[in-house]
């Protein structure tokens, strides 16, 4: 369905309605990723982060300097968990303007079994902004390590 618009013509004594009618067009999904991201960002929307095991993180943003991900509007991301902010002197940014999936599968049953932790400043300083968006987790942790810092701003 388009969404028309009145316009209003006038012609001498005649008043003639004109109606204008756009096409509403979807947001594109986009994922912005800079500095620091392990792994490395495919262009894909929604981002698949494979998980491979429970002792290896599949995510990290910012593990020795900076980094960040910004999740846009109509994006998602799908990993098995995700630290931020890894090592001392490190800072890593999610920003979540739509979903992150802190998950071991793409369909999720059991939050116990399926959803995995986000560390928010693990020994570094970890920031995350959820402006619009939602995170699926479960166990996270902000601020692990003495003299690291977690931020979360809803």
């Amino acid at each position: 369905m388009k969404p028309c618009r009145r316009l209003a013509s006038r012609a001498l004594v005649l008043a003639v309605p004109v109606f204008a009618c756009l096409q509403a067009t979807p947001a594109q999904a986009v994922i912005t990723v800079t500095g620091e991201v392990a792994p490395s960002y495919d262009g894909s929307s929604p981002w698949d982060i494979p998980f491979t095991s429970y002792s290896s993180p599949p995510f990290e943003i910012g593990t020795n300097s900076v980094g960040s991900v910004d999740i846009g509007v109509s994006s998602r991301v799908y990993s098995g968990g995700g630290t931020l902010g890894v090592n001392p002197g490190s800072e890593g940014t999610m920003t979540v303007n739509w979903t992150w999936h802190a998950t071991t599968s793409l369909s999720t049953t059991d939050p116990s079994s399926d959803f995995r932790p986000v560390i928010i400043g693990q020994g570094g300083d970890g920031t995350l902004l959820i402006n619009s968006g939602i995170l699926y987790s479960y166990g996270s942790t902000i601020g692990q390590l003495a003299g690291s810092t977690g931020t979360v701003t809803v």
